[in-house]
């Protein structure tokens, strides 16, 4: 599969930066208590913004009258209060946009969604028959066309082109079907994760010491078509669980979760280097731990990292403090590796309550930017403090106030867009990272017909289904315009960076 058909549409967050204008008792990552979620019992594993300022909340949910929460996938106002607009949808897990729609994880399966969150039954898993079989489900990924790559170890029985028993990458269609006109790749264990990169190819990670025959040190790369790329070995995975992956510029990445490399100690966050060494000018050591553990204090994963601004990143997970220092389920870090104290420094998350019992624990899935430039935080959490205030009311998904720091305070962004004219993708190429940024494009009419985070140095915009004609695509940051304006094609005035795009025939 070529670069476009798989560009971007992998769980990743976008790079995160305050811009809204807020009042002078505002401060950033404060809570914002005009949104709180009217539920007795949430426990989130995504939340995704609607272009209409409504939320769709993936998780174990439950409304108040309602004696079980179930995993499922929700709408909520743009207060935090219940949607009407349709009960609920399949779901629970991560959820990735596909051309107007979103897919969903939910239990070991996949679900299709409707723009609005509505259960989209045109695509099914189960229409592949007797030839795929949901496994144990990992990550996936979504292609421009709709189908995905399913990472885990799933039951195919594709017996005429010979592929039978569990695979732990398997292609499926737009519609549901195993891809037979794809190569299904084994291994001898589970992939937990993957990501795309942003050269096209695929990193996965997870209980796997061989693949496609070969040795493996449980974290692997892979071509865009799923074959194992043999320049790329990590350290030996005795234990593994790594949740999240963050491509970097100079081809390191970031990984993120629970992992214990060649009997060494469990680590949360490691950077490999571009052959899959573990990095030694990176701290690997970093210490996460859970403490309220029931009997001594526990280690503590990693579920998300997110670019703050050129130097910083924010991490969540399952750890009460860093460093040995307070941080409930959110901290901020240098891109060296080591703690920082510029923002987070409140007791963050209270402890949860699984509903199957246990003993309470923090949880913090991840954090993502909202249009009007504040954020979002979710997870399993019961209270919040900013380290301002304490909102005992607060749970599951939280809404922080943002900043009015933003492009004045930084260098301008530009960008490189090519090919031009296209016909099925357009690639843009950053000088340089925006904080929050996201790409618009525009018909003749000024109508928006996609919107897309900036998820790396390279992105794709998908063109299938659109008319031929000139199309304005423009660069965001943090819910605004980037200051620079573009000439090239004639762009002119505003606070933005555009280009023109012409679609189809010159």
């Amino acid at each position: 599969m070529t670069r476009s058909a798989m560009t971007k549409l992998c769980i990743t967050v976008a790079a995160l930066a305050g811009v809204a204008t807020v009042g002078a008792a505002q401060q950033l990552f404060e809570v914002d208590p005009g949104f709180t979620v009217q539920l007795s019992y949430a426990a989130m594993g995504s939340v995704v913004e609607l272009s209409d300022g409504r939320l769709l909340a993936s998780g174990s949910i439950r409304y108040p009258g309602e004696v079980n929460a179930s995993s499922r996938t929700t709408p909520l106002l743009p207060s935090g209060a219940r949607a009407f607009s349709f009960d609920s949808s399949p779901g629970g897990g991560p959820i990735r946009p596909w051309n107007g729609k979103w897919y969903v994880g939910g239990g070991q399966g996949v679900f299709r969604l409707n723009g609005d969150g509505e259960w989209d039954m045109s695509f099914d898993l189960s229409s592949s028959g007797p030839m795929f079989n949901i496994g144990q489900g990992g990550g996936f990924c979504v292609s421009s066309g709709g189908g995905l790559l399913l990472a885990g170890s799933h039951v195919v029985n594709d017996t005429a082109r010979g592929f039978v028993g569990l695979y732990q990458l398997v292609w499926i269609t737009h519609t549901g079907a195993l891809d037979t006109t794809r190569i299904h790749r084994k291994g001898n264990g589970t992939l937990w994760s993957i990501e795309e990169l942003p050269d096209g190819k695929f990193i996965a990670g997870g209980g796997v010491t061989q693949f496609e025959g070969r040795p493996v040190g449980g974290i692997i790369r892979v071509h865009p078509d799923g074959a194992l790329d043999t320049t790329f070995m990590s350290p030996h995975l005795d234990y593994g669980l790594p949740y999240t992956y963050l491509p970097l510029a100079d081809g390191k990445v970031l990984v993120g979760g629970a992992m214990r490399f060649n009997g060494g100690d469990t680590l949360s966050l490691v950077r490999l280097l571009p052959n899959g060494e573990m990095d030694p000018a990176f701290n690997n050591a970093l210490q996460t731990m859970q403490n309220d553990a029931p009997v001594t204090p526990e280690f503590a994963e990693i579920r998300s990292i997110t670019p703050w601004g050129p130097d910083r990143y924010i991490i969540t997970g399952a750890f009460t403090h860093v460093e040995g220092e307070v941080r409930g389920g959110i901290a901020m870090i240098d891109t060296s590796g080591y703690l920082v104290d510029d923002h987070f420094t409140g007791p963050g998350g209270g402890p949860f309550l699984s509903q199957v019992g246990g003993y309470p624990f923090v949880s913090l899935v991840g954090i993502s930017p909202l249009s009007s430039g504040k954020y979002l935080i979710y997870g399993r959490y019961s209270g919040y403090h900013d380290g301002i205030t304490n909102y005992p009311g607060q749970q599951g998904i939280t809404r922080l106030h943002g900043s009015g720091v933003g492009m004045a305070e930084h260098e301008a962004v530009s960008f490189s867009l090519y090919p031009n004219p296209a016909t099925t993708y357009a690639t843009v190429e950053l000088e340089a990272m925006p904080r929050n940024g996201q790409l618009v494009l525009r018909d003749a009419l000024g109508r928006e017909v996609l919107r897309q985070r900036v998820a790396g140095y390279h992105n794709t915009v998908p063109l299938q289904g659109l008319g031929k004609g000139v199309y304005l695509l423009e660069l965001w940051e943090n819910g605004e315009p980037a200051r620079q304006v573009l000439s090239a094609y004639g762009v002119a005035g505003g606070r933005r960076a555009a280009q023109r795009l012409v679609v189809g025939a010159p």
